[in-house]
């Protein structure tokens, strides 16, 4: 009997994207009834979670949320009040060697969050996003 040892490697690691992606996501929200009016904003505050990954022929496409927190002072008192505000994303990257099968890296972070009252019950707020895949 014999006995022989085949040896064969495989290459199944390799870089088939990798880049930068900007996005601004920007949204509008009304101060829930339980708050008072805003008279102004003092801080805004912001995370980034990244809630999945999933690739597709060509594309990678990245989703999750910014959870803001704005910091304001009520009209008429001196205590601050908090508000939270989630903002849904979602930041494609195409690439014609992106497969089903790649595993992929990313990570997001929050490059600016800006908050500005329109009214005393509305507020804009703008975010900007970098993912790195």
């Amino acid at each position: 009997m014999e006995i022989g040892l085949n040896k064969t490697s495989i290459s199944c690691y390799k870089k088939v994207y990798s880049g930068n992606i900007t996005r601004e996501e920007s949204a509008e929200s009304v101060v829930p009834d339980v708050l008072p009016d805003i008279c102004e904003i003092i801080s805004t505050n912001g995370m980034v979670y990244l809630r999945s990954k999933e690739p597709a022929a060509g594309k990678l496409s990245l989703s999750g949320t910014v959870s803001a927190i704005v910091l304001y002072l009520p009209e008429g008192e001196t205590c601050p009040k908090k508000m939270s505000v989630e903002l849904p994303f979602t930041i494609s990257a195409e690439s014609a060697a992106i497969t089903e099968q790649v595993l992929s890296t990313a990570s997001v972070s929050l490059s600016y969050i800006e908050a500005r009252a329109a009214n005393p019950r509305k507020i804009y707020i703008r975010a900007g996003l970098c993912a790195r895949v």
